[in-house]
């Protein structure tokens, strides 16, 4: 017969990966099943089985409980490095569709789980596409060795974990306006250019000339930037690993 302990340190480790998997892309949108949720998150906590230790065994029901929202807020606060990436991305793409002179359309954008442009879509995949190039194994090992940090059922406040959630956070903007600087760059010339004919010829209707220019300078520099984008992307992605384990609301008595 399974020792109780070890049935309850398997339950309170799944209740962590659950926490995981909720923000990362894919396994946290409304398209996936819950109980295909559960079931990874279930697996996971069988590979760490190893690394969980031995766990106190609580006396109610309602310290379970309580242990079990602890480990799914752990989780969550992990997961929240991943999806990190996924809101740059998201914001960028807001940025470049406005400078670019595209209106948003009704497209199902994943990353947000509700309408959002092509554009959005496009980076979200790109997203997806170099987290799963190998980082993913990078964020399971960092997701196991949060084991070894923070044995399940224990751990105590980390303030430490607030003030790095929220100093990432604001790289959101910093990098954001990165990606699209080219973009808004190109925007400005265009548009004084734009300015400077309107004043030379005043009878040129300005207007609808400048938009048609917009919109090719934008995609032509959208397409030179693809490198670029990709180069923040691939920072982001490898720092993931170690933000994950930054991001733990608690810590170790």
């Amino acid at each position: 017969m399974p020792d109780p302990a070890d049935l309850i340190a398997w339950l309170l480790a799944g209740n962590r990966a659950l926490g995981l998997f909720l923000l990362m892309p894919f396994l946290g949108q409304k398209g996936v099943p819950v109980m295909v949720r559960i079931f990874l998150a279930m697996a996971v906590a069988v590979m760490a089985a190893p690394f969980l230790g031995e766990v106190a065994i609580p006396n109610t029901a309602g310290a379970l409980v309580a242990m079990m929202a602890k480990e799914l807020a752990v989780g969550l606060s992990m997961g929240l490095a991943v999806q990190l990436i996924f809101i740059t991305l998201g914001f960028a793409s807001h940025l470049i569709t406005v400078e670019v002179g595209m209106m948003p359309s009704p497209e199902f954008n994943p990353s947000a789980g509700a309408g959002g442009g092509p554009l959005s879509t496009l980076l979200f995949y790109l997203g997806v596409l170099v987290l799963m190039s190998g980082a993913h194994y990078s964020v399971l090992l960092a997701f196991i060795q949060s084991f070894t940090l923070l044995p399940p059922g224990v751990g105590e406040s980390n303030p430490e974990a607030l003030t790095a959630i929220v100093g990432h956070s604001a790289s959101i903007f910093r990098i954001g306006v990165l990606m699209a600087a080219p973009l808004v760059a190109v925007n400005f010339l265009v548009n004084l250019l734009f300015a400077f004919l309107g004043r030379v010829v005043p009878r040129m209707n300005v207007f609808l000339l400048s938009l048609p220019a917009r919109i090719l300078a934008g995609f032509t520099f959208l397409a030179l930037s693809v490198g670029l984008i990709s180069q923040y992307l691939v920072l982001m992605v490898n720092r993931t690993p170690e933000l994950t384990l930054r991001f733990m609301i608690l810590r170790g008595n």
